[in-house]
């Protein structure tokens, strides 16, 4: 559904953060909240996903500030399906009102890489609204950014 409603050929975006016991971490909306959870989760599953890891030249500093405040800022939200629909019906009625409630996996994926400082809204496209953003487009920006973007 994900996927005709943004027309993209990706349905989903998420963050790899860190590793645990050989196992990577990652951050995501994952259709009910936001949450970190394993990458391996996703072993088999036949949905079309984007990988993201972010450059080795970043800290444990930076990395941990920049999830602190993500999480801060995503923590108690929900899904935002009306997002989703939103995006879909600006497809058809390029008029319609925006519907903004909760977060999508690609927003959340923006706004961690921006605090990281390997996006910024700037240097995207003045008409860019993360809010509005499907996985491929996250996908297109970081791939253009630093060549990290993974379909696995």
């Amino acid at each position: 559904m994900i996927r005709w409603a943004t027309r993209s050929h990706i349905s989903h975006v998420f963050v790899v953060i860190g590793h645990l016991h050989g196992s990577n971490i990652i951050l995501e909306a994952n259709g009910r909240e936001v949450d970190i959870t394993f990458l391996e989760k996703y072993d088999g599953d036949n949905t079309f996903v984007s990988v993201y890891y972010p450059p080795s030249c970043l800290s444990a500093q930076e990395m941990d500030k920049a999830l602190f405040h993500t999480v801060l800022k995503y923590k108690l939200e929900k899904y935002g399906w009306l997002q989703i629909l939103s995006i879909a019906l600006s497809g058809i009625f390029p008029s319609v009102t925006f519907l903004k409630q909760g977060v999508i996996c690609s927003e959340l994926a923006f706004y961690f890489l921006e605090q990281l400082g390997l996006l910024t809204r700037s240097s995207v496209n003045k008409a860019f609204n993360p809010d509005r953003a499907t996985p491929q487009d996250i996908l297109l920006l970081v791939s253009g950014v630093y060549g990290q973007g993974k379909q696995p």
